[in-house]
């Protein structure tokens, strides 16, 4: 995951809006979204090869994505990053993120990270550079988070609704070059946009396009079932 867009704003019908591009090496397989056994059930996409998952959301209303912080340590005895989001995934609330990333940065070796978590009330970016976690619990706005040490700033403040938000801004997805990137072996694998709902995270709504943002057809792969209506 390579760039995440996001929205949030408590108190919203969607508290987080997110907008996502995962940039990847188009040989890395992957499965799609769908609905995975855990401690709590979650719905995300799942890396084949190392496991875990760069993004998704739980039946309690967490939703956690990573994207990797370039250059890179050295070293091949790194624990998978894909686990640091089911990890987040497993947690009932936003606020206990904190904890079990100290916790889990004890148990494992980590590359290099920026780790959005959040839910209804809460949002937080967590960074992690080689050392000395830093945390941001972030007021409601809009915000960017790339392959960079995220710089905690806000790109806008939070009016109006998240739902008209992330319908006027997702062309952003496909701009070249900075978001949509085209390489030979390595560029957008695919992108997602997501609604949580922070009273009943089942009514969230997802949609995936899968290949570089800017030729994806966008299919909506999480709504509400009529019994949840």
């Amino acid at each position: 995951m390579c760039t995440l867009l996001f929205r949030h704003r408590p108190g919203d019908n969607y508290p987080l809006a997110v907008l996502s591009n995962r940039d990847e090496a188009y040989h890395r397989s992957s499965t799609g979204w769908d609905w995975r056994a855990g401690p709590r059930p979650y719905f995300a996409p799942r890396d084949n090869v190392a496991g875990g998952t760069w993004i998704g959301l739980s039946e309690t209303g967490v939703l956690a994505a990573l994207t990797n912080v370039f250059p890179a340590l050295k070293g091949d005895d790194f624990h998978t990053r894909g686990s640091l989001v089911t990890e987040m995934l497993a947690l009932d609330t936003a606020r206990k993120a904190r904890r079990r990333l100290r916790a889990l940065l004890k148990e494992h070796r980590y590359n290099k990270f920026n780790l959005l978590v959040g839910d209804g009330l809460e949002a937080h970016v967590f960074t992690w550079a080689g050392e000395g976690l830093r945390e941001s619990r972030l007021s409601p706005g809009v915000y960017e988070v790339a392959n960079d040490p995220w710089d905690g700033q806000m790109l806008a403040e939070a009016t109006g609704s998240n739902a008209d938000w992330l319908e006027a801004n997702r062309g952003i997805l496909k701009s070249h070059p900075k978001i949509c990137k085209h390489g030979k072996k390595y560029g957008t694998c695919s992108s997602s946009m997501i609604l949580l709902d922070g009273l009943n995270p089942r009514r969230s709504l997802v949609w995936h396009g899968e290949g570089p943002a800017c030729k994806a057809d966008y299919v909506q792969v999480l709504a509400p079932s009529k019994a949840e209506l």
